[in-house]
Order: structure tokens, then C-alpha cells, then sequence
């Protein structure tokens, strides 16, 4: 299980997230971001498109 407030402390020292802030944002959504790596980073510009449309409403 996540640690919220482990998260919350990362959120606030690395992205400078105020934790009122990390708070009202969506838990998953933020657990993911800070998951992202540089190995994520490398995928296929289009492949993240691609999953960005399919999101839209």
C-alpha cells in the first residue's frame, strides 16, 4: 500500500507541491506522475497521444 503521506513529502520537496494542494488533487493521478521514470519518459511520442485521446470526453 502507498504511503500518503511519504507521497505528500515527495510531492512537496521535489515538486514543490504545497500539501493543500497534493490534497485536492486526484490520489491516483498524483500516485502515478510521481511514478514516472526516465525509462517512461522514452516511450513513443505518438503511444502517449494515442493514450491521451482515448481519455478525452
Amino acid at each position: 500500500m502507498v504511503n500518503f503521506k511519504l507521497s505528500e513529502k515527495q510531492a512537496l520537496l521535489d515538486l514543490h507541491i504545497l500539501p493543500s494542494d497534493f490534497e485536492k488533487e486526484d490520489f491516483f493521478e498524483m500516485q502515478e506522475i510521481l511514478a514516472v521514470t526516465k525509462e517512461d519518459l522514452r516511450r513513443d511520442p505518438m503511444e502517449l497521444f494515442k493514450k491521451m485521446q482515448k481519455q478525452l470526453p
